[in-house]
């Protein structure tokens, strides 16, 4: 019984644990063109409201 719970750990985890990041990675949805623009507009703003403090 523990030798089996060791494989389960040692082989079978991480082929689970790259399974789940792979998935995670083809799940991952891109931003829009539009979603792209209002990101950087407002990035740009937040730095230039901070650009006077200090």
């Amino acid at each position: 019984m523990e030798y089996s719970l060791w494989f389960f750990a040692v082989a079978i985890g991480p082929v689970v644990l790259a399974a789940a990041m792979i998935y995670g990675l083809a799940k991952k949805r891109r931003l829009s063109r539009g979603e792209k623009i209002r990101r950087d507009q407002k990035t740009a703003e937040l730095y230039s409201e901070n650009s006077g403090r200090k």
